[in-house]
This record gives structure tokens, sequence and C-alpha cells, in this order.
């Protein structure tokens, strides 16, 4: 659970085991493993479930994916970060 001090708010959330993807990384293309992920043959990536976004689709060149960007994943960028 992550807890927001400044105003109380909380966050609870829940991921699948990634070691099935895990495992299936060393045996497909990024491209067949994005694909398995997206149509649920493959767990997503804890991150997906960390940040709130999902793969929608994923081809040769890179994947494309979807956020609701709620308020939780607002990011305070550290100055080395910065551009």
């Amino acid at each position: 659970m992550t807890t927001d001090e400044e105003n109380g708010r909380s966050r609870t959330y829940t991921w699948q085991d990634p070691t099935p993807a895990a495992q299936a990384a060393r045996q497909k293309s990024g491209a067949e493993l994005f694909a398995a992920m997206i149509n649920g043959n493959l767990p997503p990536a804890p991150i997906a479930d960390t940040l709130d976004f999902s793969l929608t689709a994923a081809g040769k060149e890179r994947p494309f994916s979807r956020s609701t960007a709620p308020n939780f994943t607002t990011i305070r960028w550290a100055p080395c970060m910065a551009g």
C-alpha cells in the first residue's frame, strides 16, 4: 500500500506472478511476448499494475499502451532526469 502523507490518500493493489512471462521471454521474441500478454495468455509485467497501464497493441517496431493516468501516477522528477 502506498500512502500520501500530505493529504491522507492511500492505494492498495495486487499483481500477478511474473514468473510465467519471465520464462516465456527466454523463448519468444518481444512481439510474441507482448502479444501473449495482450491476449491474456501471459500475465502483464507488475509495473503495468503499479502505474495502471495496459498493452493494447504490439508490432515489430514497438508496443503501444493505454493508461488512465490517475492522480497517483504524478511523478516528481529528480533534477538529474530533466531534459
